[in-house]
């Protein structure tokens, strides 16, 4: 038995001292990773309490690259999303032909199958916005169930890719900052464990800020306070994430025509990528 505790703690000991870190994003030209994501949450807000179940798949595809940086398409592909909340119940699911054709199937339409495109830095896995169309003449609908589902449709593939810097070993964490339209995204990132070739890693973090959106030709502000903590596992040969699991804490709002909404919401979200 101490023999295989033994062997068991050296072969640890190896793939900790020996773990060769991706120096960069590696990605290919045509390849697509599909993202599903499920998002539970309950709300509550001046109206009422929510609770939202919903459930997405995006798919990133990458669509050209330079030395410095990786083109990639973010489209949602499929919706299904179950709300019941202030006397009501709806429901909706893309594949759903009447769905679709249903008042808030027309809402969630405005973000179906409608490819944004980022710009992803290869070596800090870092994406910038380069255009979208999702966000152009949105209704508050839209923009209310972003904020419920953890507003990911403003961060697009930034939690797909992930690099370790080179000198990180098992316990260590380092942090990361990132400044985008208006939000701040800090995340705390540890290192709990490797093998061949993947890492698991704790991660805590919170995101604040202002966004200014334009909904039906009138400015509509959201403010964000979200708190995060959870794992993922990631690929380091590729950068690419596997998985990511997290428990969010949000304290957000909704500004429109001098009306303020203030919307606090508690939940999970569960994200698989799968690389083609």
């Amino acid at each position: 038995m101490k023999k295989i505790l033994s062997v068991a703690l050296l072969i640890a000991c190896f793939n900790n001292i020996n773990a060769q870190y991706a120096k960069k994003i590696s990605l290919r030209k045509g390849q697509t990773i599909s993202c599903a994501t499920k998002t539970n949450t309950d709300t509550e807000m001046s109206m009422g309490s929510m609770k939202n179940d919903i459930s997405t798949v995006a798919i990133l595809s990458v669509i050209d690259e330079n030395e410095q940086s990786y083109i990639l398409t973010n489209t949602m592909t499929k919706m299904k999303m179950e709300m019941e909340g202030m006397g009501q119940n709806m429901s909706f699911d893309s594949d759903n032909k009447d769905d679709r054709e249903s008042e808030i199937g027309k809402t969630v339409s405005e973000k179906l199958n409608v490819p944004d495109t980022f710009i992803v830095d290869k070596i800090s896995g870092s994406c910038q916005l380069k255009n979208s169309k999702t966000e152009e003449g949105g209704s508050s609908m839209s923009a209310g169930i972003s904020m419920m589902a953890g507003d990911k449709d403003n961060q697009g593939p930034s939690d797909a890719f992930l690099i370790i810097p080179s000198d990180k070993k098992i316990g260590d964490s380092w942090d990361v900052t990132i400044t985008n339209k208006g939000l701040t995204t800090k995340k705390t990132y540890t290192l709990k464990s490797i093998d061949q070739t993947t890492a698991t890693l704790q991660v805590s973090g919170t995101t604040t800020g202002t966004v200014e959106q334009e909904v039906q030709g009138m400015t509509m502000n959201m403010t964000m306070d979200t708190k995060v903590k959870g794992q993922l596992k990631v690929n380091i040969q590729t950068g690419v994430v596997f998985e990511s699991n997290s428990d969010m804490d949000m304290n957000n709002s909704m500004d429109m025509m001098g009306q303020q909404m203030q919307i606090s919401s508690k939940g999970t979200t569960a994200v698989t990528y799968t690389s083609k």
